[in-house]
């Protein structure tokens, strides 16, 4: 079936990184710059300074400011403004960062195996057409199989194809799973585009030819079978047939949970001491401005 997680995870780095929010914050940050450029003019000694070394000099001072009546100057205020909004800006960012993070998730799918695709009827299925597969579904026993290809199955039979590809552009084309040979879809038309159901249907490690009656046919048997359960068989068969993209790696990604908590929690710190600072600031120039 068709695996949407890709999907998922860039639409969520494009709503945490939104064009808006970067073109806001670009618009921010030239206008603290030429609030500071316009206000060094103000004073002669930094007249000719570049915006960069003019910024230097205004953090500088800020620092390095005293209690004389200096301290009165639009300058140091509107830098004590600006330094505290651009928190708040950045607190808010990131904010937004978490929420994103916690809200959204990864898409699951509708089912997981042949009994939730039968119970939910959401997409259509098929198999190779005229294989050992369509005979089993026909001829089943078990309720599960004889229900879907009754259901499900037969009244669409036109949709089963002879064509492994026609079978994979189907299932990329809607809502549409299609049973096939795990070992030849791998090597062959595997891509990120496809989820592979968990479960196991009409496995078969191996064909051996060899008469019923044989001694060594239960020992052989007993080893394919364990060598199965243990892991050993798909360890080979993801070496055999390895996949040629690797899904796990895209070119944008959302940040990660414990990087946005992090930076939400330093950012929240660093926000409360802002709001100390312009408190402290405020008290500060009412006494001096009024004494």
């Amino acid at each position: 079936m068709t695996d949407h997680t890709s999907l998922l995870a860039l639409w969520v780095a494009t709503r945490v990184f939104g064009t808006s929010l970067w073109v806001f914050d670009l618009v921010f940050f030239l206008r603290m710059l030429l609030f500071i450029k316009a206000a060094m003019k103000e004073n002669p000694i930094t007249m000719m300074a570049s915006w960069t070394a003019a910024l230097v000099i205004v953090v500088e001072k800020y620092k390095t400011r005293d209690t004389s009546p200096e301290r009165r100057e639009y300058t140091s205020r509107g830098v004590s403004v600006l330094l505290y909004v651009t928190t708040v800006l950045l607190f808010s960012f990131y904010t937004c960062n978490l929420i994103s993070a916690l809200t959204v998730g990864k898409v699951s799918p509708p089912f997981t195996d042949l009994k939730g695709m039968y119970e939910s009827r959401t997409h259509t299925f098929g198999f190779f057409k005229g294989s050992a597969m369509e005979e089993y579904f026909r001829t089943a026993n078990d309720g599960l199989y004889r229900n879907i290809w009754n259901d499900m199955v037969k009244p669409n039979y036109d949709i089963l194809k002879k064509d492994i590809d026609e079978n994979i552009d189907m299932v990329m084309a809607g809502d549409h799973v299609s049973l096939e040979v795990r070992p030849l879809l791998l090597k062959e038309y595997y891509h990120c585009g496809l989820m592979i159901l968990p479960g196991l249907y009409f496995w078969k490690i191996m064909t051996w030819p060899m008469a019923p009656d044989l001694p060594v046919f239960p020992i052989i048997n007993h080893h394919m079978y364990a060598l199965a359960e243990n892991g050993v068989y798909d360890k080979l068969h993801r070496k055999w047939y390895p996949r040629d993209l690797d899904c796990e790696t895209t070119d944008m990604k959302a940040l990660s949970f414990p990087s946005v908590c992090t930076a939400f929690i330093v950012l929240l710190a660093a926000l409360l001491l802002a709001s100390i600072c312009m408190v402290v600031e405020i008290i500060a120039y009412r006494k001096f401005n009024y004494d």
